[in-house]
């Protein structure tokens, strides 16, 4: 059976970036590929890349075109949005994830309108020509309450505990009577660890053997008393 080559980040942001990247894969835009995905309650939404609109033939003469490409094509945001719109889904407090780039100034009014309040993406360096939009769509998004987070494109490793000097001690064992004497709650006695439990059944079965001792030792004279009264009364009887 095929595994996956590849190993899911701990971070969910980043699981869904991820899964942005992936979207972006689909677009035959031959110079920029986007992707995005809206999330709620770790379920994916709805998901888009940019491209041509349903029906248009994204020929290559139109692909290459770079002036023709531009007023044709869809962004990923938008077509986030809008398949959620014909399949009847809100956006409504959702997260955007976007690859690679931040939205433009155009994409950003239509995620406010949507709903969204977290918009993610790497923290990549945007292109000289687009800065001034993506500045635009930041602004708006700092006004209209939209979080707008940038996330290193590497995970940093959570640093490994150093476990040498760490001391481990026996915990101390209460026996089920000690707790009920001092009226420790009926969950401390039955939630007793397996190492623990051991050691209870020693001591209840020391606490059984001293008491079989006990009755032992008790009952070794009455026994040798009565004997004696027993062997006395019937000499009586023979002399009478």
């Amino acid at each position: 059976m095929r595994k996956p080559n590849f190993k899911a980040p701990k971070d969910w942001d980043r699981r869904w970036l991820l899964l942005a990247e992936l979207m972006a894969s689909f677009s035959k835009d031959p110079s920029t590929k986007v992707g995005a995905v809206a999330v709620r309650d770790r379920r994916v939404l709805s998901t888009g890349f940019n491209g041509m609109p349903t029906g248009v033939v994204d020929s290559s003469f139109r692909l290459n075109d770079r002036d023709v490409r531009l007023s044709m094509t869809v962004h990923a945001e938008m077509n986030v949005i809008n398949f959620a719109a014909r399949n009847g889904v809100s956006l409504m407090g959702s997260d955007l994830f976007i690859f690679p780039l931040a939205p433009c100034s155009n994409c950003a009014s239509s995620i406010i309108q949507a709903g969204v309040r977290r918009v993610i993406v790497y923290d990549y360096v945007i292109p000289q020509r687009w800065q001034q939009s993506f500045d635009t769509a930041a602004e708006m998004f700092s006004e209209s309450g939209v979080a707008l987070l940038r996330l290193p494109e590497k995970e940093e490793k959570e640093p490994e505990e150093d476990v040498s000097n760490i001391r481990i001690e026996n915990p101390t064992i209460t026996p089920r009577h000690q707790c009920l004497k001092t009226h420790y709650p009926l969950d401390s006695v039955l939630s007793i660890k397996p190492t623990n439990a051991l050691a209870w059944s020693l001591d209840r079965l020391n606490m059984a053997l001293a008491s079989i001792l006990f009755l032992l030792l008790w009952k070794a004279p009455h026994a040798g008393n009565s004997g004696r009264s027993i062997s006395a009364s019937r000499k009586t009887n023979a002399s009478n």
